[in-house]
């Protein structure tokens, strides 16, 4: 794990969003790792397929234009 996802994790934007608990639980072994989509693994795999930074919001609406565009 690199020293940005232990800083986003404790920003209000994970702690607002509930992100916290399951990204802890998985990354304990106490919770499957899961996606919302296979489409979504390469961009949410670091986060153990949680959603915890802008960056990723920002790569999964690009993701999602690409696929309603076709």
């Amino acid at each position: 794990m690199t020293w940005w996802w232990k800083v986003a994790i404790i920003r209000p934007g994970p702690i607002q969003g509930n992100a916290v608990h399951p990204y802890l639980r998985r990354r304990q072994g106490l919770e499957p790792v899961t996606y919302l989509h296979p489409s979504l693994e390469p961009i949410l795999r670091d986060s153990m397929g949680v959603i915890l930074y802008q960056e990723q919001v920002m790569r999964i609406a690009i993701r999602g234009r690409r696929v309603l565009a076709r």
